[in-house]
């Protein structure tokens, strides 16, 4: 077991993963140790799947590693060298769409960057 601090309300909770999203048991505020307050609305269901995108031209592999109906999450093996608020195009299977990146994050030992992409409509 991990021990956690509720950015909320700074009481301690515990968990098995850093990366999942879970209330806190004190003021229900939805959270991960590793991202912080959740800022989706959607239902997130965990999600493992290689996905391609591209910007400016270049094609970028990746992998997901939660989804929900208006954005997904990703993990990739290099740095992002993506600005917040750019549009890239994600490559599902046969379907294409537009995504704005929403955040990205890459920590000191970390092995992948990770980022979320909002769907555009």
């Amino acid at each position: 077991m991990i021990r956690i601090e509720c950015p909320n309300c700074k009481r301690d909770s515990y968990t098995l993963s850093v990366e999942n999203f879970r209330p806190c048991p004190y003021c229900n505020v939805t959270f991960s140790g590793k991202f912080g307050i959740d800022r989706r609305n959607d239902f997130r269901k965990k999600n493992d799947r290689p996905l391609v995108f591209s910007y400016n031209q270049n094609k970028i592999k990746a992998r997901t590693f939660n989804k929900s109906l208006n954005g997904v999450g990703i993990k990739i093996k290099d740095n992002l060298h993506i600005s917040r608020g750019d549009i890239v195009n994600v490559d599902f299977g046969r379907y294409r769409l537009k995504a704005k990146l929403m955040w990205s994050k890459r920590k000191n030992g970390d092995l992948y960057s990770t980022a979320g992409l909002k769907f555009l409509k």
